[in-house]
């Protein structure tokens, strides 16, 4: 049985006895009840009762082509071409696969949705927690023909057309921290992870990964190692929709990635900036491979420059950093 399947039947929010779950699967109660012990360890609330059965107490959304290709500029919309898994390992490596099996033929556009990543991942390794149907999971190829040289500042344009987007929406107060989070308050809403396939000098495709929390069951906090929000917190007032918010990310991401193919970094840093969460500060720069130890400096930030790097003062130098095993963080 797959969980996914189970949780749609439990979707409607209405309760469900464990022997009709039991029938409807052709599995014994006691393996319903691993099922449901499972989800709830992935974060969703599921109420028992023994005389009624089983009930998910809050609602889970799904995605919906149909929903989300209403929202689409019709420009975007003739450009991408979607696929909605309800559970993956994860879309970057979905993505990866797909343009090692394609070959010659075309993946630029393509959209690779899910509702639950059973091995998510962020920026330098580190796992992305991804419980079933709360939050945008999501990853686009896109291709480029200038090389890995043409990608400098990439990670950011993408980062500054999820803030543009979001805030749109009403969602205010959101900054970002070099080079690919996007944060409110100081806590992680937004992360981005980009991989490349292909050759370093010529064409290559970029696999644009990215996460955003909507409505984060609080049960996961413990498995987070790191402050988060979501945006259901961001704007109590508002209901997140996250067929919605993600079609407004993909307007803007188009627009970006359109102005970025053109003129690179360069035209869009100082947008960039103003949502700068590091501005001035007191920060540690470390290098190396997350969970190794590598020489740690410390500085003042001064900013972000037009190929995407950062320039810290440190004993009264300005000095330049990029590439992607780097972590920053304030003191």
């Amino acid at each position: 049985m797959q969980d996914d399947k189970l949780l749609s039947i439990l979707a409607d929010l209405a309760w469900h006895p464990g022997e009709q779950l039991a029938g409807h699967f052709q599995l014994s109660r006691t393996a319903i009840w691993k099922r449901i012990a499972y989800l709830r360890e992935q974060g969703l609330t599921i109420e028992a009762d023994r005389g009624k059965g089983y009930r998910l107490r809050d609602p889970v959304q799904w995605f919906s082509l149909e929903k989300l290709s209403a929202s689409l500029q019709p420009s975007v919309r003739e450009c991408l071409r979607f696929d909605i898994e309800k559970t993956i390992d994860s879309t970057n490596r979905a993505c990866l696969r797909l343009i090692e099996q394609a070959g010659q033929s075309p993946t630029h556009g393509y959209v690779q949705l899910a509702e639950q990543q059973t091995g998510g991942k962020g920026r330098r390794g580190r796992r992305w927690t991804s419980p079933p149907g709360c939050n945008i999971y999501v990853s686009l190829v896109w291709r480029f023909e200038g090389g890995a040289s043409s990608l400098s500042g990439l990670s950011l344009a993408v980062g500054l057309a999820i803030v543009t987007a979001l805030e749109r929406q009403g969602y205010a107060g959101l900054q970002l921290k070099w080079p690919n989070d996007i944060l409110w308050q100081g806590r992680k809403l937004a992360g981005i992870l980009l991989e490349m396939s292909g050759d370093v000098a010529g064409a290559c495709d970029v696999v644009i990964g990215f996460g955003v929390n909507v409505a984060m069951p609080k049960a996961v906090d413990k498995e987070i190692d790191q402050p988060w929000v979501d945006l259901a917190e961001i704007a109590p007032n508002l209901v997140p929709d996250k067929n919605k918010i993600l079609a407004g990310i993909l307007n803007e991401l188009f627009d970006v990635l359109q102005a970025f193919k053109l003129q690179g970094f360069t035209h869009l840093r100082e947008r960039w900036e103003a949502y700068d969460a590091y501005n001035s500060a007191s920060v540690r720069l470390t290098i190396g491979a997350d969970g190794q130890a590598g020489a740690q400096l410390e500085g003042i930030y001064r900013g972000v420059n037009t190929d995407g790097s950062i320039t810290l003062e440190i004993g009264g130098e300005l000095r330049q950093f990029s590439g992607g095993e780097l972590s920053l963080r304030k003191i």
